[in-house]
């Protein structure tokens, strides 16, 4: 009960160690105390989620430490999704792609709605706002202002100079976060300083072009 409590609540997720062991523990007890009035089909159930909640603990451990990741991938992960637990890397590396930019490429157009949402890892692109360059930004997410509502881009941002990128399809990412809350939050986290870079810029874009770059 304690275990399915704290996982609606949000303070453990289904697929964790912590809920895994609550539900071992819970289990262990109930066993313990049919030793007084015994019930085999009561015994049987509890054995089950023993079993159960075991092999997903070997399952969990196997996908975290047997993780197969690129520098790149590494890289992209510690940067911008800290928070994403170690079992859905892999998950959501899938549904993208890199892609290698080229200098002038268009990756977001001012008034229009975004399909993809784009981290960019090296390079660096001009963000112009109203037809003003409000500086320049990298190492940043395209996309992460509205990815959320479906609204329009809120600005036009070009790459200045080769780079690359890694790139998600809207529609699919939208349907692995409705399906994986723990990656939705992750996602939700990373967006952090990338927003506050944009906001920076949109209260600034009435002033001198602002180089996001030290």
């Amino acid at each position: 009960m304690s275990a399915y409590t704290l996982m609606q609540f949000g303070v453990v997720r289904g697929q964790s160690y912590a809920y895994a062991s609550m539900v071992i523990a819970g289990a262990s007890c109930i066993s313990i105390s049919l030793l007084g009035a015994f019930n085999p089909a009561v015994l049987t159930m509890q054995i089950f989620y023993i079993v159960i909640s075991l092999a997903g603990i070997v399952r969990l451990f196997v996908v975290s430490h047997m993780l197969r990741v690129s520098e790149e991938e590494r890289s992209l992960v510690h940067s911008f999704l800290p928070d994403l637990p170690r079992q859905y890397v892999r998950t959501f590396l899938r549904r993208g792609a890199w892609v290698d930019l080229e200098a002038g490429e268009v990756l977001a157009e001012e008034g229009r709605p975004l399909d993809r949402l784009l981290f960019l890892t090296s390079g660096r692109a001009k963000v112009v706002i109203d037809g003003n360059t409000a500086g320049l930004c990298h190492e940043t997410i395209i996309g992460q202002l509205t990815f959320f509502t479906g609204e329009p881009a809120t600005a036009t941002v070009e790459m200045e100079g080769p780079g690359r990128a890694f790139v998600l399809q809207a529609a699919p990412l939208h349907r692995l976060l409705r399906r994986i809350l723990a990656i939705k939050l992750a996602l939700i986290a990373g967006f952090t300083e990338a927003t506050k870079s944009i906001l920076l810029l949109r209260n600034r874009e009435a002033g001198p072009p602002l180089n996001l770059i030290d």
